[in-house]
């Protein structure tokens, strides 16, 4: 979640679990509430390093919450000693961490939920990393200046009929997922049921079947969608770029509305994407870059690895890899990573290409040993 909705949902919960209304105590919870992202200090020293290994890292551990909380309360209490005392303060304190953490919990980018014992990721795939909906509900309780706790305990219950929402559209496309493998017989490495941003009813369907995944894009409500769809299509159309450079569709040279993708469950297209490529040769010596050294980081990283595109001229040889987790019908894959070389003589040397670009691309820093 982004760290405006983390701060709102700080205060909001202080607030539903106080009877005192001073805007101090909700001060409070909404900075440690986004305490966390401070983290975010870090991409200036190494960017590729944050997004791959230090993002939602020890900021966001159960385990440090205390040490967290402490610190925290320790700040607060100087300047605050004389309107709360130190215990209230360390309960604020936590109590904002804690929905931090659950918040950042529910969503695709996961955190190091035990760092650093543990640098494995949690994530439960309910929501995409930032949700707007969840933003709106959340500022609910400012409309009345949180003057009152019933606003923002009935906030809370909004967001967690949200979330049962979105938990029940989860389980919707799972089972999708299972009657598509029971009735091709299809045996799966791993299955994913994937939120998208801005519509809580699209689902984006994962099969993984080691050398390639089959998708679909599922609407739990068509009739939704296709009001949606008529409504855009003209602002969507304006802002489509090519199919041929996302790796989730066909190659087709095609253009349709983001909308279009996403289908009623009897109504659904599934799409057979290579992970490296179609042809066999070409995929092992592509899956033997893909295992290089270098891209370790990013092969931790990416849950959803795919060749991006393969760019050879009488310069270089580029390999892009992306996270399909990401890739979304309209917009550009954000993590696109891979290796380049001037000739075969020479050693590969990490890069990525720049957001918002196709082809300009920037060399990645080697990685810091914190």
């Amino acid at each position: 979640m982004d760290t405006l909705t983390h701060s709102l949902i700080g205060a909001i919960s202080a607030r539903a679990c106080t009877e005192n209304r001073s805007r101090s105590y909700l001060l409070v919870a909404a900075l440690a509430a986004a305490f966390p992202d401070i983290d975010y200090l870090l991409f200036w020293l190494n960017p590729y390093q944050f997004i791959t290994e230090w993002h939602r890292g020890p900021t966001h551990s159960l385990l440090l919450l205390p040490i967290w909380a402490l610190l925290l309360s320790v700040l607060f209490y100087l300047p605050m000693r004389r309107r709360a005392s130190f215990m209230t303060l360390f309960l604020l304190c936590s109590l904002g961490l804690l929905s931090h953490i659950f918040a950042d919990c529910i969503t695709l980018y996961g955190i190091q939920l035990f760092a650093p014992i543990s640098d494995q990721r949690y994530a439960l795939n309910l929501a995409f990393d930032m949700d707007l909906w969840i933003t709106l509900i959340a500022l609910m309780p400012l409309l009345t200046v949180f003057q009152y706790r019933t606003g923002a305990v009935l906030s809370l219950l909004l967001i967690g009929c949200y979330l049962g929402f979105l938990y029940y559209g989860q389980q919707i496309a799972i089972q999708t997922i299972e009657d598509r493998i029971k009735l091709e017989k299809i045996y799966p490495h791993k299955i994913y049921a994937l939120p998208q941003p801005l519509v809580p009813w699209h689902w984006k369907l994962i099969i993984d079947r080691y050398g390639h995944y089959q998708i679909a894009h599922l609407s739990l409500h068509g009739k939704a969608s296709d009001l949606l769809r008529t409504a855009l299509t003209d602002s969507i159309s304006k802002s489509q770029s090519n199919i041929d450079q996302r790796p989730d569709e066909t190659n087709k040279t095609n253009f349709k509305p983001a909308f279009g993708y996403y289908r009623d469950r009897n109504l659904l297209v599934w799409r057979r994407l290579p992970k490296f490529s179609a042809d066999k040769k070409q995929a092992i010596e592509v899956k033997a870059i893909w295992d290089h050294p270098k891209l370790t980081q990013f092969r931790k990283f990416a849950k959803l690895p795919v060749l991006y595109r393969i760019d050879q001229n009488a310069d270089s040889t580029c390999l892009w890899f992306t996270d399909l987790r990401y890739v979304l019908p309209i917009i550009g894959a954000p993590f696109r990573y891979g290796l380049c070389r001037q000739d075969k003589a020479q050693p590969w040397k990490l890069y990525r290409l720049k957001r918002g670009s196709i082809n300009e691309r920037e060399p990645i820093n080697a990685p810091l040993h914190l």
